[in-house]
């Protein structure tokens, strides 16, 4: 008389057969390994958030911040809801600058998100950060001197634009 092997015995490895052989004589679950959940080490919680969180856990209303265009006052300067608005971290640019700025967000409902008291970044809805477009776009230039989150980011698109250029 042969006794066959259980059906998640064949195909198994010779440890894996006698792994749930030992499993089963002595009553233990598979898969069960050490004193449960008590001997687990407690993982610590992982620092990353969305913007959402953040802005939740701020009590920070999404929309508190947005509103139409009115007038761009300047290469680096947006009026808002009647509030004026300098473009954080770009030196003053020229004519193409203010031309440019006044295509991208000319009767356009924009995200201003402020840095102190009259610096901003400025997003369209779509989340384009116009800061960052305009370095982008070679008509305006970072400002070193000034200290705000997105330095580096604009330094180094400066630098990416001017790289080729025999003038640097």
């Amino acid at each position: 008389m042969t006794v066959s092997s259980p059906p998640r015995l064949r195909g198994a490895s010779r440890a894996q057969r006698d792994s749930l052989r030992r499993c089963e004589r002595s009553r233990i679950p598979p898969g069960f390994t050490g004193e449960g959940e008590t001997a687990r080490a407690k993982n610590p919680p992982v620092p990353y958030t969305t913007a959402r969180a953040v802005r939740e856990s701020a009590s920070v209303d999404r929309w508190q911040f947005v509103g139409r265009v009115e007038v761009v006052e300047g290469p680096n300067r947006v009026r808002v809801n009647g509030e004026s608005w300098i473009l954080e971290g770009l030196k003053t640019g020229d004519a193409a600058c203010w031309r440019a700025l006044t295509d991208l967000v000319r009767d356009q409902r924009v995200i201003v998100e402020p840095t102190s008291r009259s610096h901003a970044y400025i997003r369209l809805l779509n989340q384009t950060l116009i800061n960052a477009k305009l370095i982008r776009m070679g008509l305006a230039e970072p400002d070193p001197d000034r200290s705000h989150r997105n330095r580096s980011r604009f330094l180094r698109y400066w630098d990416e634009l001017h790289a080729g250029s025999p003038e640097c």
